[in-house]
């Protein structure tokens, strides 16, 4: 798939989604309490930049409060970990890295299942080839 492709289909989906959004805030009130992103890696990167970019906007969207959370080290699995053991209540996200995909093949023993304990919601970015 081209730029030029990805471009049009980002686009579309963002208009799709501009246009179902009033009858979306309407149909249920969430978030209710604040929503924590737990980001993988130390504040002041690229990636960390990336979540306190989009908690500001969906802070903005959402009415409430959201904010960002560093839990570091380990190769990104104490943030995992956490969110594998948090409430299952939609109001804890995990910003999952490249690390996320490759740790279970890189270490032995780990207390979450890196496939079965999360589902992913969408795709922030990707670095290109």
């Amino acid at each position: 798939m081209t730029a030029k492709m990805q471009r049009r289909m980002f686009i579309t989906l963002l208009g799709g989604a501009a246009v179902a959004w009033p009858f979306a805030a309407r149909a249920q009130m969430w978030p209710k309490q604040v929503v924590r992103i737990i980001c993988p890696i130390a504040a002041g990167g690229g990636f960390d930049a990336t979540a306190r970019i989009v908690a500001a906007q969906l802070s903005q969207i959402w009415r409430q409060q959201v904010v960002v959370e560093n839990k570091t080290g380990a190769g990104s699995n104490i943030a995992a970990e956490y969110v594998a053991r948090s409430e299952p209540d939609g109001y804890t996200i995990y910003m999952a890295g490249l690390p996320h995909a490759t740790n279970r093949y890189l270490y032995t023993s780990l207390a979450f299942d890196p496939v079965n304990d999360f589902a992913p919601v969408t795709l922030m970015g990707y670095y290109p080839p």
